[in-house]
């Protein structure tokens, strides 16, 4: 009995992920016809709900969580906390300990390590953080970030995306 027990929990926390990876897809959806405060609103909804259930969720998640939030907020305007949200996920993926920590405290949710090539997410994140710099007329800042995304997108060999910060 116990036997079966254990590998039902595996399936209610996988099928958890899978919803929050529906949310977000919702949430991207939003994001696309110009509803950034719905986007907002469903991405702490999934975080909440996963600490709700007490499950953990793959960096890869949270940094995706993260960055949606951050590029609905900066289409809003509110540049400070789009750049806090941007920063946390950046520190999330590259597993420093003061961002991972400060995602626990924030959001009471455990996050666990995946083997996940997170590059192209951070290749976005330095893109946005160029844009959200531009817009605070940072132009030293931007460069920097972009930079950094040009950088990640030629490991990655990913064409569009180098271009994409080549050009801004």
């Amino acid at each position: 009995m116990v036997a079966q027990l254990a590998p039902r929990s595996e399936s209610m926390e996988d099928q958890q992920l899978d919803f929050i990876r529906d949310e977000l897809v919702k949430a991207m959806r939003f994001a696309e016809q110009g509803k950034h405060k719905q986007a907002v609103d469903v991405c702490l909804r999934c975080l909440k709900s996963a600490e709700q259930k007490a499950v953990p969720l793959p960096e890869g998640f949270m940094g995706a969580l993260l960055t949606r939030m951050g590029l609905s907020l900066s289409a809003q305007g509110d540049w400070d906390t789009a750049l806090d949200n941007y920063w946390l996920a950046e520190g999330v993926l590259l597993r420093r300990q003061d961002a991972i920590r400060e995602v626990r405290a924030r959001y009471n949710i455990a996050l666990y390590s995946t083997d996940d090539d997170l590059r192209l997410l951070l290749a976005d994140i330095y893109q946005a953080l160029g844009q959200s710099h531009d817009a605070r007329a940072e132009p030293e800042r931007a460069i920097e970030y972009y930079k950094r995304a040009f950088k990640m997108a030629q490991a990655i060999e990913n064409i569009g995306l180098a271009w994409r910060a080549l050009n801004t």
